[in-house]
């Protein structure tokens, strides 16, 4: 969503700039003066927030309304759920979120270039993801396949050109010199770097470096296929975990309040006007009244649904952590 600073007039007359999103501005204004905090709260005219004049507190915040406040000064009193923010009325719970996803995607790239354990290689060790490891595996999985797909086996008597690829028990041997090769095969070797002569065509085992905390290593072509399907699946659990701990920050800031007659799902949660989150083990239908809602209750009888206290919303966003996909 992109925000712009636009001059607006109050039904009083007076300018003043607040925010417009996406070139839509607020249309509905509420004039409160308290004293010498006089301002003005910018609102979406079709959303059921209620100021009351009385405490001079938010009593009702639609859930998942922006709402922008904008002033000379800040209000005299805002309850604990809204602070004065560069010059807007803001939820506390929405500068509790950003910090702590920005937190946990860090994690995420930690963890990604950390790297995860394999027993592909000898030593088992930890490959290395840097930006540069990661697009030489990736480079590495596309030549492999291709190896895999095109070389052919070794033929006695044959005449190979140089560069050519040959497989055999397996594994996978290139020539740089090229030749006929002989009537017998010959002792491929097991290792890497180590020349086989086959009639003056001369053999090496193919495969590439890949970075781990041993130091570099070397890789065949079916151990690159396999590292390159290990790292994907690697990659895509960080993001899945990601993914799945931003959409509970995000959910945990938009939680609906309390409703009456209102069905409840298993685990279904709801917050209260200071913040405190409810939650239902087994769900069911709420009662027709309100009941008592307190952080101190051991349980809540309410309609069908019993509801417990799980903790404020800060809490439980900032007690979102992540942990460590190997």
């Amino acid at each position: 969503m992109s925000w712009q600073l636009t001059n607006l007039t109050a039904p009083d007359g007076s300018t003043y700039q607040t925010l417009v999103s996406n070139g839509i501005s607020w249309q509905s204004f509420v004039s409160v003066n308290r004293g010498k905090y006089p301002y003005w709260l910018v609102y979406d005219p079709n959303s059921d927030i209620i100021w009351n004049s009385t405490t001079d507190l938010t009593t009702i915040w639609p859930v998942g309304m922006e709402v922008v406040g904008v002033s000379v000064a800040p209000p005299a009193n805002l309850n604990g759920n809204f602070v004065w923010y560069n010059g807007a009325i803001t939820p506390v719970i929405s500068l509790k979120q950003n910090p702590q996803i920005a937190m946990l995607s860090q994690a995420c790239q930690d963890n990604i270039i950390a790297g995860f354990s394999t027993t592909l290689i000898s030593p088992s060790g930890t490959i290395t993801l840097s930006q540069t490891d990661q697009q030489n595996n990736q480079l590495g999985l596309t030549l492999a396949a291709q190896i895999i797909a095109t070389a052919t086996p070794w033929a006695s008597g044959e005449v190979v050109a140089a560069d050519s690829i040959r497989t055999y028990a397996g594994d996978y041997y290139v020539t740089f010199n090229g030749g006929t090769c002989g009537t017998t095969t010959p002792a491929f070797p097991s290792g890497f770097s180590v020349k086989v002569d086959d009639n003056g065509v001369l053999w090496e085992k193919y495969g590439w470096p890949v970075g781990t905390n041993y130091g570099i290593t070397f890789v065949t072509p079916r151990q690159g296929v396999m590292l390159g399907s290990q790292g994907a699946a690697f990659i895509a659990n960080c993001r899945i975990q990601f993914q799945n701990l931003k959409a509970r920050v995000q959910a945990l800031g938009t939680l609906p309040y309390w409703s009456a007659s209102s069905p409840v799902a298993s685990g279904g949660e709801i917050v209260d006007l200071s913040g405190n989150v409810y939650v239902s083990a087994a769900g069911g239908v709420t009662g027709t009244t309100s009941p008592t809602f307190s952080p101190s209750a051991s349980a809540i009888n309410d309609g069908s649904v019993v509801w417990t206290f799980e903790g404020t919303q800060t809490q439980l966003i900032q007690e979102l952590s992540w942990t460590q996909v190997t």
